[in-house]
């Protein structure tokens, strides 16, 4: 009897271990999908006139975040994500005053990947707040994260028709397409 009720039960603690922890290799490859996404984008930047100095810089701080992930250390992660939002934020900002819409939306595309991987990895961290220590659930860190995840997504709108389209859209009609950043 004892042995029919101990197999199901630990089973049931394995699925909800695997499935209640981020895992380590997603978060992983999307922090090292964020890298290389500013790194793409950093030739594109310097060629509009913008210091690649702050994409340098959030480079870094992205591998610090990669080896943080590849350590299973959470913690340290979640302050170096919402310092990595912070350059990031800044990057978006300075790619904005790019006076050259079809290279602002060129460099938007590519930087695209960047947010979706800082979404994925607030979400992931944010579900992992409160099994990390108490004096980090009310750290500046984790209200970044929280606003980071309300913000609205990325769009790609037709310049000509107004229609939101799939980013490949504007990816491949840079011309004639809009990234909304809000």
């Amino acid at each position: 009897m004892m042995k029919r009720l101990v197999i199901p039960i630990l089973i049931t603690a394995m699925l909800l271990t695997q499935t209640a922890c981020p895992s380590k290799q997603s978060m992983l490859s999307w922090s090292e999908k964020a890298v290389s996404g500013l790194t793409k984008a950093l030739p594109m930047l310097e060629n509009a006139g913008v210091n690649g100095a702050k994409i340098r810089e959030a480079v870094q701080i992205g591998n610090q975040l990669v080896a943080a992930f590849k350590a299973n250390d959470n913690e340290s992660a979640l302050g170096l994500t919402s310092t990595f939002i912070t350059a990031f934020e800044g990057i978006v900002t300075d790619t904005e005053r790019v006076s050259n819409p079809a290279t602002r939306t060129t460099i938007l595309v590519v930087l695209s990947i960047v947010d979706l991987a800082i979404r994925y990895i607030a979400d992931e961290l944010a579900e992992d707040v409160p099994r990390m220590s108490p004096g980090l659930r009310g750290a500046p860190g984790v209200a970044k994260l929280a606003r980071y995840r309300e913000k609205k997504k990325w769009r790609c709108r037709n310049a000509s028709s107004g229609r939101f389209e799939k980013m490949d859209f504007c990816r491949q009609n840079p011309a004639s397409s809009v990234v909304e950043t809000y």
